[in-house]
């Protein structure tokens, strides 16, 4: 989101035509410019707020909870301390047990 070939334009579109015929779609993050932890929870903070309640948004439940379901293309790209911070409980940048927290 917000980057020059951001798809922001096509995800309503994508998921509305999804929802008419009971589809359901899940992101697909792939490494992109300045591909860091921190950039990646900017981003999944806005891509949850913008879309993460729309019904087409793919969600499975956990722990009572529905969670957003994320694919992300290449993690190795991203050192495995820095995925420990994004989804480790205690970790700095923590999602767990937030409203950004999904299934990666």
């Amino acid at each position: 989101p917000g980057f020059d070939d951001s798809p922001d334009e096509l995800i309503t579109p994508l998921l509305n035509s999804a929802a008419k015929t009971g589809i359901k779609i899940s992101i697909h993050i792939n490494p992109y410019y300045n591909w860091s932890i921190e950039n990646l929870l900017a981003h999944l903070k806005k891509i949850l707020t913008d879309y993460g309640s729309h019904e087409a948004f793919y969600t499975i439940r956990r722990k009572n909870r529905e969670l957003p379901v994320f694919y992300v293309y290449d993690p190795f790209d991203l050192d495995s301390s820095a995925w420990a911070s994004l989804l480790s409980p205690d970790g700095s940048h923590s999602i767990r047990n937030t409203g950004y927290d999904g299934v990666f």
